[in-house]
C-alpha cells in the first residue's frame, strides 16, 4: 500500500516533538496555559504544534480552549491502537 502525499502530510505533522503528547491530553478542553502545564512544553512548541492541529482540523478553539474535533478524536483512537498493538 503506497500513502498519499495527504496521509504522508499527517503522519509528518503527527511525528512533530510533543504534537502526540498534545493530543492525548486534549481528552478535555483545555486553556493555553493548562495545556502548556499538563504536557510540560515550552509555549513555542504548544504553540508551533497547536497551529498544526488547528490547520488539519484536528483541534478547534472555542472560547480561549482546545478541544479535539471529531476528526481529531478518531485520530487519537487508532494512535491508541497502533500503541496497543506495538505493546504487543
Amino acid at each position: 500500500m503506497i500513502l498519499t502525499e495527504r496521509q504522508e502530510k499527517y503522519l509528518k505533522m503527527i511525528s512533530k516533538s510533543g504534537l502526540l503528547r498534545i493530543l492525548m491530553t486534549l481528552s478535555k478542553p483545555l486553556g493555553f496555559s493548562e495545556l502548556m502545564f499538563e504536557v510540560r512544553l515550552n509555549p513555542g512548541v504548544v504553540d508551533r504544534n497547536l497551529k498544526a492541529l488547528l490547520e488539519h482540523s484536528l483541534v478547534e478553539r472555542k472560547e480561549n480552549k482546545y478541544f479535539l474535533t471529531e476528526k481529531g478524536k478518531k485520530v487519537v483512537l487508532l494512535l491508541k491502537k497502533f500503541s496497543e498493538i506495538l505493546s504487543s
